[in-house]
């Protein structure tokens, strides 16, 4: 299978491999967070949302997520995509405030932006 690479100028995502070399990940969970991280930062989630997204039905979709409910999983990598500088405070704070948006708690991100500056 040949590899194609294109100039990343617009129209695509950065993320970190984190969840990409996820071995307790199956490709579906894998993918559907791909995607998830890919959306702009105010959208809103839910089940329907996604669905709408992709090809797969609405148990596919609820099974993805079932897999992806450690909310640790989803602050740690959308915080590797988002902060290029664990120590810039605007880039921690623009990323937090997305992340309470998404439904996280204050807690649940501070513990992930720790995790980011430590690298635990």
């Amino acid at each position: 299978m040949a590899i194609i690479r294109v100039e990343k100028q617009k129209n695509y995502t950065v993320m970190s491999n984190h969840h990409l070399q996820d071995g307790n990940l199956s490709l579906k969970a894998k993918g559907l967070l791909s995607m998830m991280l890919s959306l702009p930062e105010d959208w809103v989630y839910s089940v329907e949302g996604l669905v709408s997204l992709c090809k797969e039905g609405r148990d596919a979709v609820r099974s993805a997520l079932a897999e992806l409910e450690d909310p640790e999983e989803f602050i740690d990598a959308f915080l590797a995509r988002k902060v290029q500088d664990p120590g810039d405070r605007k880039q921690i704070k623009k990323a937090s405030d997305a992340l309470v948006r998404r439904g996280f708690s204050w807690r649940q991100v501070s513990e992930g932006v720790a995790r980011l500056r430590w690298g635990d």
